[in-house]
């Protein structure tokens, strides 16, 4: 089992990037989230998404990971809180 992280902060575009642990592009810690502990990374992407609305599988340790990044075209604010 790996450990996933969502950044903090949301790129230019809205979306909130998921990486696995070691990732050469992973967020410093304190601006990312432990997601958890997940056997696929498409567990990850569904563990993110249930907290923030728009969020993508990063390209450099997740290019296999899906996500439905069309789900939610609203606009993000940076101050957007995870869901409850």
């Amino acid at each position: 089992m790996e450990r996933y992280y969502v950044s903090k902060s949301p790129s230019p575009e809205g979306f909130r990037e998921i990486h696995k642990q070691g990732c050469g592009l992973i967020p410093q810690e304190g601006e990312r989230i432990f997601l958890g502990m997940c056997r696929t990374s498409n567990e990850d992407v569904a563990i993110a998404q249930n907290l923030f609305s728009r969020v993508c599988p990063c390209s450099c340790c997740l290019e296999n990971a899906v996500a439905n990044t069309e789900a939610d075209n609203r606009p993000v604010s940076s101050a957007e809180t995870p869901r409850k």
